[in-house]
C-alpha cells in the first residue's frame, strides 16, 4: 500500500481528546478543503496536536514522527529520508492558508513553529468579514416590507390625515435630535482625532521616517546587521558593509531605496485630516539626527533591521525586536509576559507563507515635549499590519479609550500584533497584547 493511500484511522494516543477544544479545532482543520485530500498532512497535524495536548512533546522527534505517522521502520536514517521535514513545511503552509481564508471563524490558532514539532495554540480573531459572523436573514419580515420588495404584491399606501402626519413628523424630528445629542455625549471627544492631533499638532512639526530598504538588502547580502551606532556615523556605515562588492556598496550607500508598501503607508499618513503639508516633513533615516528627535513629533516605519532608529524605542519598552547577527532570524522579546503571553514571538522569513509579528509604540520623544510613533514589523507584512491597526482597525479605538487622560492626551502604549505574511502582504492581522504605561514607568 502506498503512503498516499494510508487509511485515516486515529493513532492509539489520540483517544480521550474529544472534549478538548484544541483537539476539536484540529478536527475542523483536517476536515477543511485545504486538508481533506491529504491523508498524510492530516495524520501529521493530529499526531503533533495530540502529543502537545498530552504533554508528550519529548516524543516529537523526527525519527519517532516518521515511524508513527509515515510508517517508517524504527531507526531509519533521517539524513537519507527527509519526509518529516518535507511534510512539516507543507503543514505550515497549509495552516497559514487555512487561517488566511476570510471565511475562517476559528477562535484557536494552531501553529507548528519552524525548528520544532510541538504545536502552539494561540488566540485567533476571525475576520470581521467572516460569513460566520453575519446575521441570519430574518424570516418574520413585516408584510409591508415584503410588499415593498415585490412589486406584484404592492398595495396603495395608507394616507394619514394631515394633522396626524404633522404630529408624527414632529415626534420623529424630536426623537432624532435627542438621539443625536446622546450620541454626541458619548462620542466626544473623538479619540482618533485627538490621537492624530497629538502627532500632527497645529503649528507643530512632524517627521515621517520610512525604512531604509537599501540597508535591509545590504544586511541580507552581507549576512550581518548594522547597529544604530554604525548607521548614524557616516564613517562607520561603509565599514559595516565592507563585505559587499565595491559596486553594490557604492549603490546602496549613495542611493535611497524605499519599498512600495512603505510608500503606501506614507501616503495614507499624509491623508490624515490633522496632517498638513506645511508641517509634515519626509526624512530619509540616513539624514535623521538625534537632535531631530528631541523636539516635535516623529513617525518611524520599520524595525531595527530596516530602520536602526527604532532602537531608541527599546529603552522604556516591554516589547523589543531582536535579530540574529547573521540576519537569519528575527523575533520579538516580551520582557514582562502577562498570563497567556509568550516570552518570545519569532518569525521565519524562509517560509513563503508564515506568521509574522509587529509592534506599535506610542512614546514621548527624547525630551518629553512631543511624541514618537514606531511601526515596527519583523518584515514588510508586519509593518503593514502595524499601520493598518492604527489607521483602520476598530480595535484601536478601544486601546485609545484605555490610554486616554482627562486632559485629552494619551498615556504611552505598546501593541503587539500577529499577522500572516503571504507574498509579503499582511493577511488577517490581530492584536495579541496591549501595554498602557504610566509616567512612572517611562
Amino acid at each position: 500500500m502506498s503512503l498516499a493511500h494510508i487509511p485515516l484511522e486515529p493513532l492509539p494516543e489520540q483517544s480521550g481528546l474529544d472534549l478538548d477544544p484544541r483537539w476539536q479545532a484540529a478536527q475542523r482543520i483536517v476536515a477543511s478543503r485545504i486538508f481533506s485530500r491529504s491523508t498524510l498532512l492530516t495524520r501529521l497535524l493530529l499526531h503533533l496536536v495530540a502529543a502537545t495536548i498530552q504533554d508528550r512533546t519529548q516524543h516529537l522527534t523526527e525519527t519517532r514522527i516518521g515511524v508513527a505517522v509515515f510508517s517508517r521502520k524504527p531507526g531509519y536514517r533521517t539524513d537519507e529520508d527527509n519526509i518529516v521535514r518535507t511534510y512539516a513545511r507543507m503543514l505550515r503552509r497549509r495552516l497559514a492558508e487555512f487561517y488566511a481564508d476570510p471565511q475562517c471563524a476559528e477562535s484557536i490558532r494552531i501553529e507548528v513553529p519552524v525548528g520544532q514539532y510541538a504545536a502552539v495554540f494561540l488566540p485567533h480573531k476571525p475576520s470581521m468579514f467572516s460569513s460566520a459572523q453575519l446575521p441570519e436573514a430574518p424570516t418574520d419580515l413585516p408584510q409591508t416590507l415584503v410588499a415593498a420588495a415585490n412589486p406584484a404584491h404592492r398595495t396603495e399606501p395608507t394616507r394619514w390625515p394631515r394633522p396626524l402626519l404633522f404630529v408624527a413628523s414632529a415626534l420623529v424630528l424630536v426623537g432624532a435630535l435627542a438621539s443625536f445629542a446622546v450620541l454626541q455625549r458619548f462620542l466626544r471627544p473623538d479619540l482618533r482625532s485627538a490621537f492624530w492631533s497629538s502627532l500632527f499638532p497645529p503649528g507643530g512639526r512632524t517627521l515621517l521616517v520610512p525604512p531604509d530598504s537599501g540597508l535591509n538588502l545590504a544586511e541580507d547580502i552581507a549576512g550581518k546587521s548594522v547597529p544604530l551606532a554604525d548607521y548614524a556615523s557616516e564613517s562607520s556605515l561603509p565599514m559595516a558593509l565592507a563585505d559587499l562588492s565595491p559596486q553594490a556598496r557604492r549603490d546602496l550607500l549613495t542611493q535611497r531605496y524605499l519599498d512600495f508598501e512603505s510608500l503606501r503607508i506614507l501616503e495614507k499618513l499624509e491623508q490624515i485630516p490633522q496632517s498638513s503639508p506645511q508641517r509634515v516633513q519626509l526624512r530619509f533615516p540616513r539624514d535623521l539626527t538625534l537632535d531631530d528627535l528631541k523636539s516635535g513629533n516623529t513617525i518611524l516605519l520599520g524595525s531595527i533591521t530596516s530602520n536602526p532608529w527604532a532602537e531608541l524605542s527599546d529603552a522604556s519598552a516591554d516589547f523589543r525586536v531582536v535579530a540574529n547577527q547573521d540576519m537569519s532570524q528575527a523575533w520579538i522579546v516580551n520582557l514582562h509576559p502577562q498570563p497567556g503571553e509568550s516570552a518570545t514571538y519569532q518569525s521565519h522569513w524562509n517560509e513563503p507563507a508564515h506568521t509574522s509579528y509587529a509592534l506599535v509604540k506610542y512614546l514621548p520623544n527624547l525630551t518629553g515635549n512631543g511624541y514618537m510613533l514606531f511601526l515596527e514589523g519583523l518584515d514588510v507584512a508586519g509593518t503593514e499590519a502595524a499601520a493598518d491597526e492604527i489607521l483602520s482597525d476598530p480595535d484601536f479605538t478601544q486601546v485609545l479609550r484605555r490610554a486616554a487622560l482627562p486632559n485629552g492626551r494619551f498615556r504611552p502604549f505598546e501593541l503587539l500584533l500577529q499577522t500572516t505574511s503571504l507574498r509579503s502582504k499582511s493577511v488577517h492581522a490581530q492584536l495579541l497584547a496591549t501595554r498602557i504605561h504610566t509616567a512612572a514607568q517611562l
